[in-house]
């Protein structure tokens, strides 16, 4: 499924207004991120509602520190920078590395296939296959 990348749903008014009146759904036509900082009671909704709310650690109250999904220590607005290049770097890396065990995985699972209806020895041992995943 391509979601909503090949979508005009954006463009019908009605259905959007219809979506967030009945699902709480905001449709976005560029796949936008919205994040939130808010230290005070008053920003404990948007925080809820943001993709990513950030509450002040320092002079924030409790109720926007529950609300929120990352909680600034040093209330430092430089910070959310830092953690936004963070939150790259780690989703680059988990999608670097499942594509590399997607890759490995199928190839030996295409060669153990095609072992099996030719009837011939697999080339790989358990302990080749347990080396290949590490």
């Amino acid at each position: 499924a391509k979601g909503l990348n090949g979508s005009r749903l954006f463009e019908d008014k009605h259905k959007c207004r219809m979506l967030k009146i009945h699902d709480h759904i905001d449709i976005f036509p560029d796949r936008q991120v919205v994040a939130m900082t808010g230290d005070g009671t008053n920003d404990a909704p948007a925080l809820k509602n943001a993709d990513v709310g950030f509450a002040m650690g320092i002079a924030g109250t409790q109720i926007a520190k529950d609300a929120a999904n990352i909680i600034l220590l040093d209330d430092n607005f430089a910070s959310i920078v830092q953690a936004a290049k963070w939150g790259r770097n780690v989703f680059d890396s988990i999608q670097k590395f499942l594509q590399f065990q997607l890759t490995v995985n199928i190839s030996i699972l295409t060669l153990n296939v095609i072992c099996a209806v030719v009837n011939i020895h697999c080339p790989l041992t358990v302990l080749h296959l347990l080396w290949l995943n590490l």
